[in-house]
């Protein structure tokens, strides 16, 4: 899907575009992609510039876009149609 990017890192950016409300944990996309935690923290780190989580908090950032400016939707409802959770829908607020 994405140029010159290690196919590790390319599987786990599917695994996340493909379901951004999974509470996806880097051991869980570490295991997907069969490398140990600490080597693909540091490959998807150098291959996409952020660590893992902040991809996953931009990501969902992205996709939350859209909707609060072309729908009616509250806030909290596409939060959590964005993969955010609770606790942090909550902080936000």
């Amino acid at each position: 899907m994405f140029n010159d990017i290690d196919p590790r890192v390319d599987m786990a950016m599917n695994l996340i575009h493909e379901d951004p409300i999974f509470p996806h944990a880097i051991t869980s996309l570490a295991a997907n992609v069969h490398v140990s935690t600490s080597h693909f923290s540091q490959l998807f780190k150098m291959q996409t510039g952020m660590p893992v989580a902040a991809f996953i908090r931009r990501y969902r950032i992205a996709q939350s876009l859209y909707p609060l400016q072309h729908t009616s939707l509250t806030i909290k409802e596409i939060a959590s149609t964005c993969g955010f959770s609770q606790d942090t829908i909550s902080s936000c607020l």
